[in-house]
């Protein structure tokens, strides 16, 4: 009977999240972002094709891992790679995607990957027009020792920006794999399929980065906060985010 009560309970809690509008952002029932929409502009997420997001992941060597995302009874989506549990929950906001991530160490080794955090899913993939005019394009991004800042901006002058109160090591981007003629050689493209906030990152690091954001000791939990808020023009990009 429990079992029972419980799938009725993660049941209507997914049906809650994939219906509910986190400042009028639309949650799917895998716990990614499929759409954000404010105002007159809308901000599309990654499907399945691509590296939806929010999503975790851990990078040790050249290769990432992303950890799915499920849903618990305290209606956070928890995800683990090898011995890192990670937990993803929405915050209620009106004007705004917020969330918090949390990333602990459940071994009695020191975690130190190459890199760890979370891909932001944001639609970025400028293909050809005149689709690219609705993409996002990470055009500032600063870490600073104690929180981070940025925004993406699209062709039609569309803002959103991407900030956390929490200090983050470093931020990244993935680029998309292509060949000529012959598919035996790939290289990175050009186009852009993923911005990540890297949580954790090994030194060495730029001096305006926070320093110490390179481990998880055994037993170690750290949380951040992050929103991604659409800005009404550059202009009033710092007051916004004052």
């Amino acid at each position: 009977m429990k079992d029972v009560l419980r799938k009725i309970f993660i049941c209507t809690l997914l049906c809650v999240l994939s219906c509910h509008a986190y400042g009028q952002g639309v949650i799917r029932e895998d716990g990614t972002i499929a759409s954000f929409r404010s105002g007159d502009f809308k901000v599309d997420f990654f499907g399945q094709d691509k590296v939806a997001g929010p999503t975790f992941y851990i990078q040790q060597d050249s290769e990432k891992e992303y950890g799915g995302w499920t849903l618990d009874e305290q209606g956070r989506f928890g995800s683990r790679i090898g011995d890192i549990s990670a937990w993803l929950q929405y915050l209620d906001t009106d004007d705004r995607i917020t969330f918090r991530i949390t990333l602990k160490n459940e071994s009695d080794e020191v975690f130190a990957p190459v890199k760890a955090g979370v891909a932001l899913g944001i639609d970025t993939y400028m293909e050809e027009y005149p689709q690219w005019l609705s993409k996002f394009f990470p055009t500032l991004m600063m870490c600073e020792k104690t929180h981070i800042y940025g925004y993406l901006q699209s062709p039609q002058g569309h803002v959103l920006a991407v900030t956390s109160p929490d200090p983050v090591a470093s931020w990244s981007v993935d680029y998309n794999l292509s060949y000529w003629d012959i598919p035996e050689f790939w290289f990175y493209g050009h186009r852009i399929e993923s911005v990540n906030l890297d949580l954790i990152n090994a030194l060495p690091l730029p001096g305006h980065h926070p320093q110490d954001m390179w481990k998880l000791e055994p037993g170690e939990e750290k949380t951040w906060k992050v929103s991604l808020v659409p800005v009404t023009s550059l202009q009033s990009f710092e007051q916004e985010m004052a």
